[in-house]
């Protein structure tokens, strides 16, 4: 099993589109262990005066995930990652999260051939069962903003260290007869979100992506369960806008937006009509 390598990842970004520039932008970290990345890379935006920065670990031993549950990251079978970066323009770009998964799965579909798709707002999905997650969030670090964003692929699994109740709802490319190298991996899931850092500074809102992101959604349409900080809807997913707000239907009719939350699938509908 290869090892996590800054020099390796380094080397593949500077031959790929704009990656010399890129590079001079910022910097790759890697750590054989860390409590999160998220909290590295908060602290050096903080502290150092980068653009970027990206931060992996072989494990984290205090992830976290939405929600605030625990991250499980096996050492060394994925990769965990975290890309953080000086906000220009708005606190808060539209949809960023959305905007994430979509970069995300092209970049694994482009490297790994399978067609993932997304589960709102972020999870990426292959075969229906979570291949990696995503968390994002915006900081206010002293004189500048940082969006954070963090990443889990699974890669593989180690089966027999995983629980239950991860195992009845994940996967891994390795399980799904996939090799990737995490090295190669990594540098590609970094151009792409280095690509798209600028290209929301340019103007790139969710909006001139929604037909991509709702042809990839597998929510829409399905009898869901969504959990809404203390609240519990159900009902049918029946609409994205160019926000990425996520319309519900319950079933005595009446409709409600979500704006962030946590969606559980129940069922497929079918000849489910979508309305905007």
């Amino acid at each position: 099993m290869e090892m996590l390598d800054a020099n390796v990842i380094e080397r593949d970004l500077k031959r790929m589109r704009e990656g010399a520039r890129v590079l001079r932008e910022g910097a790759v970290l890697v750590f054989p262990s860390v409590t999160s990345t998220n909290d590295v890379a908060r602290e050096t935006m903080l502290h150092d005066h980068l653009t970027w920065v990206a931060v992996l670990a072989e494990e984290q031993t205090a992830g976290r995930g939405r929600r605030g549950r625990s991250w499980v990251s096996q050492p060394g079978n994925g990769l965990f990652f975290t890309y953080a970066h000086a906000i220009q323009g708005p606190l808060i770009p539209d949809a960023w999260p959305l905007l994430v998964a979509l970069c995300v799965r092209d970049a694994l579909a482009e490297q790994t051939a399978m067609d993932l798709t997304v589960k709102w707002p972020n999870d990426l999905l292959a075969g229906g069962k979570k291949v990696c997650g995503i968390l994002t969030e915006a900081r206010q670090l002293e004189d500048r903003a940082v969006m954070i964003t963090g990443i889990g692929v699974n890669v593989r699994l180690d089966l027999l260290s995983t629980p239950d109740d991860v195992k009845n709802r994940a996967t891994s490319f390795e399980s799904l007869g996939v090799t990737v190298d995490r090295n190669h991996l990594a540098s590609a899931l970094i151009h792409a979100l280095a690509m798209l850092k600028r290209d929301v500074a340019e103007g790139l809102r969710f909006g001139d992506r929604i037909d991509a992101y709702r042809a990839s959604c597998e929510t829409l349409g399905k009898h869901v369960r969504a959990v809404h900080g203390s609240e519990v809807l159900e009902g049918v997913a029946e609409a994205i806008d160019e926000h990425g707000t996520l319309f519900l239907r319950d079933h005595a009719g009446n409709r409600h937006t979500l704006f962030s939350g946590e969606i559980v699938e129940t069922a497929p509908l079918e000849g489910m009509r979508f309305s905007l």
